[in-house]
């Protein structure tokens, strides 16, 4: 585990570009961006300027894998990421306390897309029993961003709860996400998943279709889920309470902004400047079908933490303990930094 924690450490120093000073009279915070769209209101904040009414300048770090961002967190190359709780058990195992301050996601939000090709040998459709397309992906070529990320993850639990084995029923291509469309195009691999806005983009320009979508609630486990937030270092936390409190109320102010209808178009172009080569409508849709997944106040639910901790222990017993799955609030998660929650 030491070994692979330096390992990735030593990735994410290679891909993170490391942002500049902050602007006169501002607190200069870090952030870690995986191109996906539920940080759509993490990206109406930046654009539409509630980190700058806020006194921050908000640096967008990009990292090829959500699981660099945690990388790059714990190494203090960013100051904030979105970080999986999985990520976060992990580093406490290691010594290494994150702090989730504010939930950006509470369902998970990774769609899986596969290849016509495929779809049509298999004869497989959405609309089929889930435990039918979990076991269709015997013996597919399956893309994942990097070994332990969630696509990586959560992959595996499919293929389990199929009765198959992650290792040998499958092949597991880590290629990092920003490779995984073009990879689909070619034929490289045979499906993958990640969040919106590439899954829906390729199904619309008839590369495949999406047979497991959930951010439509299509896996139970998943529903109601404390899938991604924006965490930091929990020594971060004690030590800058006023630059966070100032991060929350920005996240608040973008959530109240881009989910009133008026704005939608605002949201898209806050979007477009991170997706410069998905096509505005894309962008639109996935906006529209991640709203219900994403969280409109940022507050984290004990009961989304304790669904989480659930399906950790179920899906792969014995991995954790019971002290490293503990819900309480103060060890991997606050509300104490959001107002909403009073």
């Amino acid at each position: 585990m030491r070994a692979r924690m330096a390992g990735m450490t030593a990735m994410a120093a290679a891909l993170v570009v490391l942002a500049a000073t902050a602007a006169p009279g501002q607190t200069r915070v870090r952030s870690a961006n995986f191109d996906v769209l539920y940080l759509t209101p993490l990206y109406v904040a930046k654009e539409q300027g509630f980190f700058t009414r806020e006194g921050l300048d908000v640096q967008m770090v990009p990292v090829k894998a959500g699981r660099l961002g945690t990388t790059a967190l714990i190494a203090g190359e960013v100051e904030i990421s979105q970080v999986d709780l999985r990520e976060a058990i992990l580093a406490r195992q290691q010594g290494k306390q994150i702090l989730r301050i504010y939930s950006v996601a509470n369902r998970m939000t990774m769609d899986f897309i596969v290849r016509n090709a495929v779809l049509q040998a298999r004869n497989l459709r959405r609309e089929q029993p889930l435990l039918e397309r979990f076991k269709a992906l015997k013996g597919m070529k399956i893309g994942i961003t990097a070994p332990g990320a969630l696509s990586d993850v959560v992959t595996r639990f499919y293929l389990k709860r199929a009765g198959l084995d992650p290792d040998r029923d499958a092949q597991l291509v880590a290629i990092g996400g920003g490779n995984l469309p073009s990879a689909l195009r070619t034929g490289q691999i045979d499906g993958y998943m990640l969040s919106p806005p590439t899954p829906l983009w390729l199904e619309r320009e008839g590369v495949g279709r999406i047979i497991i979508k959930s951010s439509a609630g299509d896996v139970p486990e998943f529903a109601e889920y404390e899938y991604v937030g924006v965490s930091v270092m929990k020594g971060y936390a004690e030590r800058h309470e006023g630059t966070l409190r100032a991060f929350v109320r920005a996240m608040n102010a973008a959530n109240r902004f881009w989910r009133a209808p008026e704005n939608l178009e605002k949201a898209v172009d806050a979007g477009q400047r991170y997706f410069t080569r998905v096509p505005r409508e894309i962008i639109r849709l996935s906006i529209l079908d991640l709203k219900e997944s994403l969280s409109p106040d940022g507050v984290i639910r004990p009961s989304a933490i304790k669904q989480y901790m659930d399906f950790e222990r179920t899906a792969y017993p014995g991995q954790f303990s019971e002290a490293d799955l503990n819900p309480a609030e103060g060890v991997y998660w606050t509300n104490r930094f959001n107002p909403g929650a009073r």
